[in-house]
């Protein structure tokens, strides 16, 4: 896995994580989409959906790893 700082965003004391796509995820864990989507249907990379669109924190992708 690489090493890749997480972007975040501080305001009044809170520091807000920018969301990813699919395509930074799979640069990220250095995989391709249909293992992205395998893992995402086996509810193994957690996701958020706004409008159609699917959304990935990487601190929430870090800590899912952690766990397998």
């Amino acid at each position: 896995m690489k090493s890749k700082s997480v972007s975040c965003i501080k305001q009044d004391e809170k520091i807000f994580e920018k969301p990813v796509g699919v395509k930074d995820v799979m640069d990220y864990l250095g995989r391709g989409r249909t293992h992205i989507y395998d893992l995402m249907a086996k509810k193994l990379l957690p996701y958020h959906q706004l409008g159609g669109k699917r959304y990935f924190f990487l601190s929430e992708i870090e800590t899912a790893l952690k766990q397998i």
